[in-house]
């Protein structure tokens, strides 16, 4: 798992793949939750420039999905996408969000997992505006404190009139 941390602090994503595929094949382990984030993480930092067709942080999410004794978290959330904001992937995030924040996983979003949401919203084209307020709304509803990042997302794609 430390090797697979290394790698996605580098964003070394030939590195990641090959100490994630070792893993996999060892007959006495079995990769954790921590080991899967650090994998996805460093994929998506790697290639953060590709095409969704060859998302290798996908296909880790894909495998860990598999398995039915690792449940995903947050921070697997942010991972996975990470790469969707720059082209306001919002179709994709949300398919993450149903699987993730699910009755299955028990997981909860937080501010963090909120403003991505929103993040990737406002970088949609056209700017996906009622959803954004409604995930802002969602986030209020949660009881979740909003921070200078979600005021940030919020004026950037609506404008200060939009607050």
């Amino acid at each position: 798992r430390l090797c697979l941390q290394g790698c996605a602090r580098a964003s070394d994503g030939r590195s990641t793949d090959l100490t994630f595929k070792e893993l996999i094949q060892e007959k006495d382990f079995s990769p954790d939750l921590r080991a899967y984030n650090a994998a996805i993480m460093g994929m998506a930092r790697a290639y953060k420039n590709i095409a969704m067709v060859d998302d290798q942080a996908r296909e880790i999410y894909l495998h860990m999905m598999k398995e039915d004794r690792v449940i995903p978290n947050v921070a697997t959330f942010m991972a996975v996408t990470r790469n969707l904001v720059t082209n306001g992937w919002w179709e994709e995030m949300e398919e993450y969000r149903k699987q993730i924040f699910s009755a299955r996983t028990g997981t909860k979003l937080n501010v963090g997992a909120y403003n991505r949401i929103m993040l990737i919203y406002s970088k949609a084209f056209p700017v996906q505006a009622k959803r954004l307020v409604a995930a802002f709304r969602s986030m209020v509803d949660d009881r979740i404190t909003p921070n200078h990042q979600t005021v940030q997302i919020l004026e950037n794609a609506l404008g200060w009139q939009g607050l």
